[in-house]
């Protein structure tokens, strides 16, 4: 549940696609947050202190966390560099901790990944269920940043499928690819775990500022969703005719091995992937949306991906 007072905040990732969300939450919950920034401090936010600095350098981090109550750590490096990948995520999110804890800060939550379960999702899978085994680089760095924040006593949320506004990895990926292929890939019954960035980013402040006891949360609606239903609603939204054409999953990949897409990411939406997320409304006291729902914000955005393809 949340706390009557809300905290002081130490936030990272700010401005990138979760992030940013979790800064809206905290705003409306009139949380005094400071912000870790790469570049110059911008314009002044109302409710919001900007700090100048990076996860590889640790100097620029006690200045985040200073007079801090919680952090939020929602800050990642997803690209495919594998040194990158360990500076920031791991060694990054150990640097930041220590600095945190250094600090007094009481509070640790960080947004971390359902990629970390490497494909075992099969559906339904609670937290204490699900396996985890990160299948490349990338995701064994973000499972070692949740290494630290759980030995550290915080807590970590597991988003699947995000999508919204400025989504590039889920729908932003899919819709694209549907329009090249002129064609649904799949039968659209798989069953996968999604949630809007709004909804994500209002989780993860109720969790920041509430008491829920740490370990691992997972963050999706209640009711997983049909990969074919949420495609349409997405075309639906942007007023961009939804191919009739469908082609199984093993002819999709052949045809779109060639710009790069691996069988890996196509499985996503192909097969269920989904797991149990009750325990995360039931800490937090959030109602969760009953269904998907594109907003206009997004379905601009989404509009804008395919006007470009």
């Amino acid at each position: 549940m949340r706390s009557e007072q809300p905290g002081r905040v130490a936030l990272t990732g700010g401005t990138g696609f979760i992030g940013s969300a979790v800064g809206e939450a905290l705003a409306a919950a009139q949380a005094a947050t400071t912000a870790l920034v790469r570049a110059a401090p911008g314009a002044p936010v109302p409710g919001r202190r900007l700090v100048r600095g990076d996860l590889s350098t640790p100097s620029s981090l006690p200045d985040l966390v200073a007079g801090a109550d919680v952090l939020v750590h929602a800050a990642s490096y997803v690209g495919a560099d594998p040194e990158l990948q360990e500076a920031v995520n791991a060694a990054g999110t150990a640097h930041l901790v220590r600095a945190a804890r250094e600090a007094g800060v009481r509070r640790l939550v960080y947004v971390s990944t359902a990629g970390v379960y490497g494909g075992t999702l099969r559906g339904g899978e609670r937290e204490d269920e699900a396996v985890v085994a990160p299948g490349s680089t990338l995701n064994a760095s973000r499972r070692a940043a949740e290494q630290v924040m759980l030995a550290a006593g915080g807590l970590v949320v597991r988003p699947h499928l995000v999508f919204g506004a400025g989504d590039r990895w889920f729908l932003g990926a899919l819709l694209p690819l549907v329009q090249a292929l002129g064609a649904q890939i799949g039968d659209g019954q798989a069953l996968v775990s999604v949630i809007d960035r709004l909804t994500l980013g209002r989780v993860v402040a109720a969790l920041a500022l509430g008491d829920a006891p740490a370990g691992v949360y997972h963050a999706a609606l209640v009711e997983p969703v049909r990969v074919g239903e949420l495609v349409a609603l997405a075309h639906a939204a942007t007023g961009v005719a939804l191919p009739t054409a469908v082609l199984g999953a093993d002819e999709a990949a052949q045809r779109l091995a060639p710009f790069g897409v691996r069988p890996s990411q196509l499985a996503l939406v192909t097969a269920d992937s989904w797991f149990d997320s009750r325990a995360v409304w039931a800490a937090t006291g959030l109602v969760p949306p009953a269904r998907p729902v594109i907003d206009e914000p997004a379905a601009a955005w989404y509009r804008a991906l395919l006007a470009r393809h």
